[in-house]
């Protein structure tokens, strides 16, 4: 609880706290799960849909969620499930001007990082 706090106030940076924690398990280690990155703009009105299928491990997510926002992605909602060491994150987002994001050289981008 108390990293809980300290990261809050900025005196912990969360990728580092976690750092030592990101390793595949031993007893995981034979599963393989490789990452299938998918962008759906039909599947919502007015939000593109961005689905990561991966292994799970510590950070996960807040590595998803900063990545969205250092490249101005508002993610309005998110379905977050796990399935032992496999997790299938969706997030529902829009572009820094409240549009889907459409352009596939944006999506490309997105899919490396």
């Amino acid at each position: 609880r108390r990293v809980h706090g300290k990261t809050l106030k900025g005196e912990v940076l969360p990728r580092e706290a976690l750092a030592g924690r990101d390793k595949v398990k031993k007893r995981e280690r034979e599963f393989r799960f490789p990452t299938h990155i998918t962008f759906d703009n039909e599947g919502s009105e007015i939000y593109t849909i961005i689905e990561v299928d991966t292994r799970d491990r510590p950070g996960l997510l807040y590595d998803l969620t900063r990545t969205l926002a250092a490249n101005n992605i508002y993610i309005a909602s998110a379905v977050i499930a796990t399935f032992g060491a496999q997790v299938v994150d969706a997030f529902y987002v829009k572009d820094m001007f409240g549009l889907k994001l459409h352009a596939k050289h944006r999506q490309d981008a997105l899919d490396k990082k």
